[in-house]
């Protein structure tokens, strides 16, 4: 009963190419017996052409994800005086005093490595070009209509994508925008611009130029025509010389006009004038050196007078402004500092041309993971923006009065959402969306036809959400929220009980000074309330001892100490099932152990091994309760490393041999089970992911979401539904628009793709 695995993903256009071929042969084909064997191969290999199926692309519900670090930029994206803010694939429009406007999507939620802002074509509204994973490079041309790709004339591409940045400038002194992209140890390539927004290789770059650290390009000797300013290492035995040199480009070479030696190796490097005088000067930082350094541009032209700004810390990063209103260019500095601890920002104030004032301490918002400066309001004056990481995920600016910040709302409020589930919150006979992120618990309001709201906030405190289970924990009828806590210094292990019409009440069990690494609940007593189990590792004397405990409830109070109910110094891998299938939870050890243990009021007989486990390797992701083969009776669905199999559960309660279903490298830890076909029996919703080299020098993920189709017997055929752009968290099917079809969920923690997506199941009738 092996089932038979459709190829999808890479070889998918074959697949249809086959299709295609067999379908123009049946058509010019007259002999019956060859035709209906040629319908045989074709539905062999095209097994999708009947399929009933049809999902829908990966959409993104509720809140708004963001992109981290440096894949966050400004933005002009209208003609206002106002910068946006861009985080791919969204633009946050900016309404002039720091508040959010709106929130746009200009292209599709995928693997992206990096990107720039520019504007190619010279209209005033700033474009967008941007680095994949799979090494496409896209161009978004920005007009009245918002920003949209515009297709390439010559085949533009960048294969070794890994720690790769963009750079835009005019490397040929058309006064044109070009692309360059260099890769840490890597290749360069680059790209000339023809103004209009389309690109083609420019091969002579590499030999002409060399490798570099940086490059931007800016006219600094006011001739007309941008020179080429970049970073470029020398060595001479264990000496290394940092210089920035300044090239022309003329007659189809390089000419270089100046070189000269910097102080540091460069992360930061801006090409402004610091000290008043009328000309440009090289600032710069490294993040591995205490200090801002700028070199002064002297009236011949020249960089040789260096000068250092006292720091008290390394900066990650900082910025040029004018932060007091008084039109020069003053300095704000983002520490580096441990991650649990606010950031620290400081400005120096250029007092007279190019020097500055100590550091005077700014207080930000949150403790941001990445900021960035300009002046939102139009002002004058530069203002904060920061992306937060803590506490839940969002974008705060904040408007400079006076080097005092006052915040506006928050941008954007999302996550890396950690868990869902689907519960009616309030009482309209809809199952709505509750949704754990990070230290946030809130849910999607679900209209009657499908509608989903914006999220409402439930709880935001200390306690991190690993992951919510949805159980009475009460009595009262009311479902609650059970969760445990593995991120903090304490772990901690807890509930919200259920008030109604969304209101929920902490209520915490107190645990040992313990780690928790996993929890879940079993009525472990057989007295028909839930009982929680944890698998916890105590440490006293010095010493580890790992165990399962059960805190027994009564009447919503659970009672410690809890039950001891193995305990030892190896690991254990816990997990709760039916394993003897009496219709009774018992407690798994998945490790090597492989033991189950009963309600420890049967003293004389409360451990058994796993029956249909013939060995335990600590690699059993999960295990399901399911009727694989439609004869009403549960069969055991094994979510096993790399592979997916079923045990058959006989009338007599006995478990038949392991079948296989699925075997595969590329499957994820991820399943969920429910009849997706509306056929009457069980079909599988799961994950995969292939590591893929797309270069000598470059490797990626791709992911997608596939279902299993069930003939009702235990024969499956795989499907694709959809592409993802990041790890999952969980994945789910839920009847979501009330039309009778189960759709698929899954939550996403990629960097810009945080957040919940569903793919709408539409059932061909």
């Amino acid at each position: 009963m092996s089932g038979h695995q459709l190829q999808t993903g890479a070889s998918e256009g074959i697949i249809t190419s086959k299709c295609l071929m067999v379908f123009i042969v049946l058509s010019l084909n007259k002999n019956k017996s060859m035709f209906r064997t040629l319908i045989l191969i074709c539905l062999f290999i095209c097994p999708d052409i009947v399929s009933s199926q049809q999902f829908s692309k990966g959409e993104l519900i509720g809140s708004i994800g963001f992109t981290y670090g440096k894949k966050a930029r400004f933005i002009h994206y209208n003609k206002d005086q106002f910068p946006d803010i861009l985080a791919y694939p969204f633009v946050h429009i900016n309404n002039g005093d720091g508040h959010k406007q709106e929130t746009i999507q200009f292209a599709e939620s995928e693997n992206m490595e990096t990107l720039s802002v520019a504007d190619f074509n010279n209209d005033g509204l700033d474009d967008v070009v941007v680095l994949h994973k799979d090494g496409k490079i896209k161009i978004f041309m920005n007009s009245s209509k918002g920003l949209k790709e515009l297709k390439q004339k010559f085949k533009i591409g960048y294969y070794a994508i890994e720690y790769s940045d963009i750079y835009v400038a005019d490397i040929n002194a058309d006064n044109n925008l070009d692309i360059l992209i260099n890769r840490f140890g890597g290749s360069i390539m680059a790209f000339t611009g023809d103004g209009k927004g389309q690109f083609e290789k420019f091969k002579e770059f590499r030999q002409l130029f060399g490798d570099f650290g940086f490059v931007m390009s800016k006219d600094i000797d006011g001739d007309g025509k941008k020179e080429i300013i970049s970073e470029q290492v020398t060595t001479s035995g264990d000496t290394n010389k940092i210089l920035v040199k300044i090239r022309a480009f003329k007659n189809g070479n390089y000419v270089e006009k100046g070189s000269y030696e910097i102080q540091t190796r460069v992360d930061v490097f801006y090409i402004e004038d610091i000290d008043n005088d009328g000309d440009l000067d090289f600032v710069y930082a490294s993040e591995y050196d205490n200090g801002i350094y700028w070199n002064e541009r002297d009236e011949q032209g020249h960089y040789y007078k260096k000068h250092k700004i006292e720091t008290k810390e390394i900066p990650i990063t900082f910025f040029l402004s004018d932060m007091d209103g008084d039109k020069d260019l003053d300095i704000v500095e983002n520490i580096r500092v441990p991650p649990t601890k606010p950031s620290e920002n400081f400005w120096l104030e250029n007092i007279e041309n190019g020097k500055f004032s100590e550091e005077k301490p700014i207080v930000a918002k949150h403790e941001s993971a990445y900021l960035m400066i300009t002046d939102m309001n139009d002002d004058g004056i530069g203002d904060f923006t920061e992306f937060s990481v803590r506490n839940g995920y969002r974008i705060s600016v904040g408007i400079n009065n006076n080097m005092t910040l006052v915040y506006q709302d928050d941008w954007v409020i999302t996550g890396s959402i950690s868990d869902f589930d689907f519960l009616d919150i309030n009482n309209d006979g809809i199952k709505d969306i509750i949704a754990a992120s990070e230290h946030r618990l809130f849910y999607y309001p679900v209209s009657k036809n499908g509608e989903i709201s914006d999220a409402v906030p439930i709880i935001q405190n200390e306690n991190y959400f690993n992951k919510i289970i949805l159980a009475d924990m009460d009595n009262n009828g009311l479902q609650d929220v059970f969760w445990w806590d593995e991120r903090t210094k304490i772990d901690r292990v807890g509930w919200y009980k259920n008030l109604g019409m969304g209101k929920f009440e902490y209520q915490e069990v107190n645990l040992m000074n313990t780690r928790v690494p996993n929890a879940d609940l079993i009525d472990f007593d057989n007295d028909g309330d839930i009982d929680i189990v944890t698998y916890e590792i105590r440490r006293t004397d010095g010493n580890s001892r790992k165990g399962f405990y059960v805190y027994l409830n009564e009447n919503g109070t659970f009672n410690t100490p809890p039950v001891t109910i193995s305990e030892s110094d190896q690991f254990k891998q816990l997990f709760v099932f039916d394993a003897n299938v009496d219709g009774k939870l018992e407690i798994i050890d998945l490790s090597k152990a492989c033991e189950c243990y009963t309600s420890f009021e049967n003293k004389e007989n409360n451990t058994f091994k796993v029956p249909f486990l013939e060995k335990c390797y600590g690699f059993y992701y999960n295990l399901i309760m399911a009727d694989i083969d439609n004869d009403s009776i549960e069969d055991i669905l094994i979510d096993e490393r790399r592979k997916l199999s079923w045990s058959k559960v006989n009338a007599n309660k006995i478990m038949q041999p392991i079948e296989i279903i699925e075997e595969s490298p590329n499957i994820e830890k991820l399943i969920y089970t429910g009849d997706i076909d509306n056929d009457g029996d069980i079909d599988i919703l799961y994950r995969t992911s292939d590591y893929v080299m797309v270069d000598v020098e470059a490797f990626m993920n791709k992911y997608k979401l596939m279902w299993l189709e069930n003939d009702g017997t235990g024969y499956f055929t795989s499907h694709f539904i959809g592409n993802s752009s990041g790890n999952s968290w969980r994945i789910k099917l839920h009847d979501i628009d009330g039309d009778g079809d189960l759709d698929a969920f899954q939550s996403q923690r990629k960097w810009h793709n945080y957040g919940l997506f569903i793919y709408k199941n539409n059932q061909k009738k």
